[in-house]
């Protein structure tokens, strides 16, 4: 009785290197879609906080104006607004916000993703009566400078109908 020899011998070597292969790029396309998604969700967390940082801004604008408007019904809103020009900032001191002229604040975020924003408020006069206040957040995460702008209209039209 003859025994056959497998002449396939070098062939299993072969199978497990291409084997192996297609393992190892299978495993580093799945490392590199969740690295792209986590970097994506990193960046849209920091555009939502440029947005919500912008947003706060507009607010604290109003909230500036209103008071000012309850406390000198006929001079609040030009006190308060209506007669800046320019780029401002708000500053805090103690619990009173205040409108200070200057380039940009910084705004450090500690938790994650972490990030550096800079926030400046541009006024720009419509005509007596009416400013329109516009919020710029600027933020540099990986080096690519973006930015988010948010503008609202105020006016003296309803400062009669606070109380």
């Amino acid at each position: 009785m003859r025994f056959f020899r497998d002449h396939r011998g070098g062939f299993a070597v072969l199978e497990l290197i291409i084997a192996l292969s297609i393992v190892g790029l299978l495993l580093s396309l799945t490392w590199g879609t969740v690295q792209f998604l986590l970097s994506q969700k990193r960046s849209q967390i920091l555009n939502v906080r440029a947005h919500f940082l912008a947003v706060e801004a507009l607010e604290l604008v109003r909230s500036l104006r209103d008071s000012a408007i309850l406390n000198d019904r006929e001079n609040g809103f030009f006190n308060a607004i209506g007669q800046k020009n320019g780029d401002y900032i708000l500053a805090r001191n103690n619990d009173t916000w205040t409108l200070v002229p200057g380039p940009f604040e910084t705004i450090v975020a500690d938790d994650y993703p972490a990030g550096t924003f800079c926030r400046v408020l541009h006024f720009f006069p419509i005509s007596d009566s009416i400013k329109e206040v516009a919020a710029e957040v600027r933020w540099s995460p990986s080096h690519h400078c973006k930015s988010v702008k948010n503008s609202i209209y105020y006016s003296t039209l309803f400062s009669s109908f606070y109380l």
